[in-house]
């Protein structure tokens, strides 16, 4: 893996942010709702699914709540499919 320096994220946990973000949008849910589904506050799903510096690391035990929250199998969100 070939990250640069500065860089937080490898491309694989930022494939992971774009899709929860692109799947909760085509699933209607707004940040304010889907972070309520899921017990965080809308500023922790915002640094979720952020792939700039300033975003949170994700780590499994979430990628499971969303996985199931979106009614998707954790792979879809890992490998896109």
């Amino acid at each position: 893996m070939n990250i640069g320096y500065g860089d937080k994220f490898g491309p694989a946990t930022i494939a992971a942010k774009t899709r929860i973000k692109a799947e909760r949008i085509v699933q209607g849910y707004d940040m304010n709702h889907f972070a309520a589904m899921l017990g965080i506050s809308r500023k922790k799903l915002e640094d979720i699914e952020a792939t700039r510096n300033y975003g949170c690391f994700l780590d499994l035990e979430m990628m499971n709540d969303i996985a199931f929250a979106l009614n998707e199998d954790i792979n879809f969100f890992v490998e896109g499919q």
